[in-house]
């Protein structure tokens, strides 16, 4: 009986590869692992040629160009993502909509940096934040912003055509072209914030003059269509609010800690929050291939609600197991591949790690909004958490400095996914297992603390923490792992 069990679930494994979802899926996820695993290995490369302050003007930066990029995309890569599909059986009205959307933002975003960049010195000044040099590190930041939209537009159009293997090739030119001139400009010439400054500039310049002549060659017909700009920007611009409010939830603290901590504290927050950031990528690698595959099955699935759970179960159990391992050993990987000048960053990684992963629920709980059209109301309860996180940035950091700052993060993040998954509901009832949900939240919620009991890289203290992860794979993979893979999601 147990023999037939287990051939069961491997046969439910099978079908679940031939997924679409699961295909694309594990394609993005192993090439931003790829990705990532070279970013971590390089860890200890930049933490020698760059020090916590070149750390904390870099984060900075990057929180500022995160935040500019989305403004800069105006919501029209969501826009082609979602009306794609209302072209399907016309090929040249979609392509139509598609350059006249591109040739729209690409001309838009130009202006608007170009008026940023005039005014920029000025509105640096207003900001008053002295520990960060206007020269040159703020104007690279805004035609590095820029310059990433032309990486975007492609990358969204592979992403919605369902050819994650192109959408890589986009990701990874970007990545070893940027780690060429890093090790030129940081490691060679020892330019350190100015010198990654720059290299994330010139990469993204080669790479995006590269791929958006190559969608144009694809993409570009005769007739400019100003009604279909209209229409992207009536579905794209409430959008930029919603990113406003993301970017608030994600980057407020670091804003903040800029008026209350030195920039050695502000570096080490950074480093630790990139740490943490390969959870992001893990789950932006399952959104990637989630929006388009969500769309099809909304369409062609006979029981969407039952596919949704399934899907979200599978989600939870796999990236809450990623997510142990990461909280539990942390410290370790900190301690070991670290200078220990670096070792402070190491508190910073569990709540990060957790707040992603929380985020990560948002996007399968917020889906039907952008199924049903409804961007109108999706900026509301991001926008309402986002002011709840800067409050509760303001109560925490003063007091409590950057960790505070990370844990205030984590709960804006559940409170977000709390609201969005009331939201997501009214439209598309989806019959969660909602108590196995929220044990495993609980069980990583005290991952945190557990781990925090043991001194890093002891023989007990590896022990201790290897069972704990056994043990949540155990209790986690028969919850919920298993009944998932029962029954596979109906074919989209």
């Amino acid at each position: 009986m147990a023999h037939g069990g287990l051939a069961r679930v491997r046969g439910e494994w099978a079908r679940l590869r031939n997924n679409k979802l699961i295909a694309n899926a594990s394609t993005y996820i192993s090439g931003s692992f790829v990705q990532r695993a070279f970013e971590f290995l390089l860890i200890p490369l930049w933490a020698r040629f760059l020090s916590p302050d070149d750390y904390g003007i870099i984060g900075a930066m990057t929180s500022y160009s995160s935040i500019l990029f989305n403004v800069l995309l105006l919501g029209l890569a969501g826009a082609i993502t979602r009306k794609y599909y209302d072209f399907l059986d016309d090929r040249h009205e979609q392509k139509r909509y598609v350059s006249s959307v591109a040739l729209f933002q690409i001309g838009a975003a130009f202006a608007i940096t170009l008026l940023l960049d005039r005014a920029s010195p000025w509105i640096w000044q207003a900001m008053q934040i002295e520990t960060i040099p206007f020269h040159p590190y703020v104007r690279l930041m805004l035609w590095w912003s820029y310059l990433r939209t032309l990486i975007q537009i492609p990358m969204t159009l592979y992403q919605t055509e369902q050819r994650a293997g192109r959408y890589l090739w986009v990701q990874y030119a970007n990545f070893i072209t940027n780690v060429g001139f890093s090790l030129l400009l940081v490691v060679l010439l020892r330019l350190g914030a100015a010198g990654q400054m720059w290299s994330n500039v010139v990469a993204a310049l080669a790479v995006g003059l590269t791929f958006t002549v190559m969608m144009l060659r694809d993409w570009l017909v005769p007739g400019f269509s100003w009604a279909y700009v209209r229409s992207a920007l009536a579905y794209g611009l409430p959008l930029v609010f919603q990113a406003v409010a993301g970017w608030t939830i994600n980057q407020a603290g670091r804003v903040i800690l800029q008026w209350n901590a030195t920039l050695n504290e502000l570096g080490l927050y950074t480093l630790g929050y990139n740490l943490g950031l390969v959870m992001n990528v893990l789950v932006m690698a399952v959104y990637q291939a989630w929006m388009p595959f969500y769309f099809r099955m909304m369409e062609q699935d006979s029981n969407p609600n039952q596919s949704m759970r399934r899907i979200v179960s599978i989600y939870i159990a796999l990236l809450g197991g990623l997510c142990m391992v990461g909280i539990l050993f942390a410290s370790d990987i900190v301690y070991l591949l670290l200078p220990e000048k670096y070792y402070g960053s190491a508190p910073y990684v569990g709540p990060v790690l957790l707040g992603y992963f929380l985020s990560g629920l948002y996007y399968f709980a917020i889906s039907p909004a952008y199924f049903y059209k409804k961007t109108r109301i999706i900026p509301l309860p991001t926008a309402s958490i986002a002011v709840v996180n800067v409050i509760l940035n303001l109560i925490v950091i003063p007091r409590y400095g950057g960790i505070g700052s990370a844990w205030a993060t984590t709960v804006t993040y559940a409170l977000l996914m709390l609201v969005s998954l009331f939201i997501g509901q009214h439209y598309q009832r989806v019959p969660y297992p909602f108590a196995r949900f929220a044990l495993v939240l609980v069980l990583l919620l005290g991952a945190i603390f557990f781990a925090a009991m043991f001194t890093p890289l002891t023989w007990f203290g590896l022990l201790a923490k290897i069972v704990a992860l056994l043990l949540f794979a155990a209790l986690v993979g028969g919850m919920l792992l298993i009944p998932a893979l029962r029954k596979p999601p109906a074919a989209a």
